[in-house]
């Protein structure tokens, strides 16, 4: 199943590689056909990218724009409608990686899920301790604010958008809670676990970080400095110069080194120092215990969740060098197993990540597929929107599961109650949707406050988009003579690249049964995908009815008018009239002569039967 699933993995970008890369890895090893979308990267994180996936890697035109990968954060607000103008209508799920502004903005079709794993919301928006904590300091903060402020906006709007938020920790799990309101689902990065461990300890300690302000490492080599204790920093960073300038004769520097030698330094180490400030998680310590060996942090932010305090390692409550001095002292005395550490890693592992991470795709995906129903004048009016029956939809293509949609309005509900059989066949075997907004606005009523309308020609403007990029294959058949050809090369003109089988104009209504038989050769013979049904209600529903079983295409749907307006021999009604539920008037208007009776007296009808199905129902 996992090979069958289409996945866009957003990442804000790929220049540095620390905890937020290792679970895009991660991710990558569950999902290897993912496409991987990326703001900015290095060509040399573009190759370890390519080794994880067999999907495709995009990157922004503006990565080129980027003059060092430390101005990133700089740069990355004004991607923002890059990342909101991507085409991610191809795929079955998005899965966005964000630890800082723009990546969780990405807006896929609405039918398609979107799960956003959140490392931290922007730290230099939300006043967390950051590399840009200067724009928060007079006189930047005043002139900066309009812009900051505007960003926030977007950035709380854009938080909104995931159908399911994911904290890689209860420290970053609050601050979603706080910034953005709303719940998240926690799910801790993972790490791995070393099946061997030979090496003997040595006399020295370990900084494992991107070399910058947050991670606290001027810290530990002032402390390491004052004890003259050997300590060996891994990593690269804009504080490299800096560091390198206050070190003492004890400190090495080794810059990046490969996974295999800094799994060697790890077994290797006395302990791992990294007293960063209001850390998001942090894996480097998660990877340290994962070797055995124990971790001097900072009681705050992530490490109080992984760290065990007194047996994994040692946390400090204040940001000092005095402090670490003391951690280090008294590290010294104590008698930390390595299998302690090694144990409490494991609670961490990829294994527990990938059973977690799959477990929340797979339920996202069937929660697209699940539709209430509830019952207005006997019919069972299926609550949905696009979103989710373009899903479905597609779901039922790929398992050829024969699927007849209704987009019903007033008067096809009140054609489907003149015939009790017909009735029950079409709550049966059709699924019931809400073309009309009297039917949106008593699904409310009745306490389905989700309910949207489903217009049937928005409908089928959706598929067609949607079928250029899937390769559905439609056929057309309603309409009076030579609208059906029109129709056809209006679609061609609009949705370049679309697969119109066949097509053929109904003629009569209902259809005689020697074009039916026509059809249906047509139909099968062309391997259609989706049949469009434009007949008008209650003629297209009950073609379908009859006929549908001897049609080999797993999808069937009654569009009525939407042959005319896509055709353009008709008009639509403006937005603000089909949002207000005015667009019986504007037809009416229209075609006085042919529809005076449906929206009076059929219109008139119903509320009757309304009224008289609600003062039953209290």
């Amino acid at each position: 199943m996992d090979e069958k699933i289409k996945i866009a993995l957003i990442h804000d970008h790929f220049l540095f590689f620390g905890g937020a890369e290792r679970v895009i890895l991660a991710f990558l090893k569950i999902y290897p056909t993912a496409d991987i979308y990326l703001a900015f990267a290095s060509e040399e994180n573009i190759k370890i990218l390519q080794k994880y996936t067999r999907g495709k890697i995009f990157v922004s035109p503006f990565r080129h724009l980027l003059p060092s990968a430390y101005l990133a954060d700089y740069f990355k607000p004004f991607l923002y409608y890059w990342w909101k103008s991507l085409n991610l209508a191809k795929y079955d799920l998005v899965f966005s990686s964000s630890h800082s502004f723009s990546s969780k903005s990405v807006n896929p079709p609405r039918h398609i899920p979107h799960i956003s794993y959140i490392h931290t919301p922007p730290r230099y928006l939300w006043c967390q301790f950051n590399e840009t904590n200067w724009i928060n300091k007079k006189p930047y903060k005043y002139l900066l604010s309009p812009f900051l402020n505007h960003l926030r906006k977007l950035d709380y709007k854009d938080a909104q958008l995931p159908d399911i938020l994911i904290a890689n920790s209860k420290n970053v799990q609050s601050r979603i809670k706080k910034y953005y309101r709303r719940d998240s689902i926690l799910i801790y990065p993972p790490v791995r676990i070393p099946k061997k461990l030979t090496s003997q300890k040595q006399n020295y300690y370990l900084c494992v970080s991107r070399l910058v302000k947050q991670k606290g490492i001027d810290l530990t080599i002032k402390a390491c400095n004052k004890l003259k204790k050997p300590l060996i920093v891994v990593g690269t960073g804009k504080e490299e110069f800096f560091l390198k300038s206050i070190a003492g004769p004890t400190i090495k520097f080794l810059g990046k080194v490969s996974d295999k030698k800094l799994a060697q330094i790890y077994n290797k180490a006395k302990a791992l120092i990294y007293p960063s400030f209001e850390e998001d998680f942090g894996l480097a310590p998660l990877e340290a215990m994962a070797h055995g060996t124990p971790v001097i942090g900072c009681h705050d932010g992530g490490l109080v969740e992984s760290v065990l305090n007194g047996k994994t390692g040692i946390l400090i409550k204040k940001h000092s060098v005095n402090s670490l001095v003391f951690a280090i002292k008294k590290l010294e005395g104590l008698k930390i197993k390595s299998s302690d550490c090694i144990k409490r890693a494991k609670k961490f592992s990829e294994k527990m990540f990938r059973k977690k991470i799959k477990s929340i795709i797979s339920k996202s995906l069937k929660e697209k597929m699940k539709i209430k129903k509830i019952k207005i004048l006997g019919v069972k009016i299926n609550i949905t929107n696009y979103k989710q029956l373009l899903y479905l939809i597609s779901e039922n293509i790929k398992k050829k599961k024969k699927t007849y949609i209704f987009p019903a309005a007033v008067g096809a509900i009140m054609s489907y109650r003149e015939n009790r059989k017909f009735l029950q066949t079409v709550n049966k075997k059709a699924m019931v949707v809400t073309d009309g907004m009297p039917l949106v606005w008593l699904c409310k009523y009745y306490g389905q406050n989700q309910a949207t309308r489903v217009y049937g020609p928005n409908l089928m403007k959706l598929l067609l988009s949607e079928g250029v990029i899937k390769k559905y294959r439609f056929f057309l058949f309603g309409g009076k003579k030579g609208q059906a050809k029109k129709l056809k090369d209006k679609i061609c003109q609009t949705y370049k690249g679309i697969d119109i089988v066949g097509y053929s104009d109904a003629e009569d209504r209902p259809p005689k049964e020697s074009l039916t038989r026509k059809v249906i050769t047509e139909v099968n013979r062309n391997k259609a995908d989706i049949v469009f049904v434009g007949l008008g209600s209650p003629h297209q529903e009950k073609w379908i009815l009859k006929y549908g079983a001897e049609l080999n295409s797993p999808i069937l749907i009654g569009v009525g008018a939407a042959f005319d307006f896509l055709s353009g021999e008709k008009k639509q009604a403006p937005i603000w009239m089909q949002e207000k539920g005015l667009e019986w008037l504007f037809r009416l208007l229209q075609e006085p002569q042919r529809l005076w009776y449906r929206y009076t007296i059929t219109n008139l009808k119903f509320l009757i039967a309304v009224a008289k199905e609600i003062f039953k129902r209290k």
